[in-house]
């Protein structure tokens, strides 16, 4: 048995219970531990995603003007079926993001066109027409 003295009380405890973590539970180095992987995943697929835009602006840097015109069009129309339907849509449209999102998109399809043998006139077609 165990007494607890409150503001000049004495209360008498049969059993004094020590409170214990939840299951979950994740001690402070677990917790960082586990934050440094996820930040580093974010950092990989950051630097994934910017390297394919510079592929993808390498071999678009390729094609001719006219065609780098009509797939820059294409860009444009896919970045308007992006961003949602909001009062702020206009500055939206301008976010980089969205049209980083937009350009990879479309190239992606594109080039993925040509490189199962279709001519990059046909290519953009079936891009244009998806």
């Amino acid at each position: 048995m165990a007494e607890l003295a409150v503001d000049d009380k004495t209360f008498t405890v049969s059993c004094l219970t020590i409170p214990r973590a939840p299951r979950g539970y994740s001690s402070a180095e677990q917790t960082r531990a586990e934050m440094m992987a996820m930040e580093t995943e974010r950092l990989a697929e950051q630097q994934e995603f910017a390297q394919t835009l510079r592929d993808l602006q390498e071999r678009c840097a390729r094609l001719s003007e006219d065609l780098r015109g009509q797939l820059k069009e294409c860009c444009h129309r896919h970045l308007a079926q992006l961003v949602p339907k909001t009062s702020r849509r206009e500055s939206l449209m301008e976010n980089p993001v969205y049209k980083k999102l937009a350009f990879k998109d479309v190239m992606e399809r594109f080039f993925s066109f040509v490189d199962q043998g279709l001519r990059p006139e046909d290519a953009l077609l079936q891009v244009a027409n998806s």
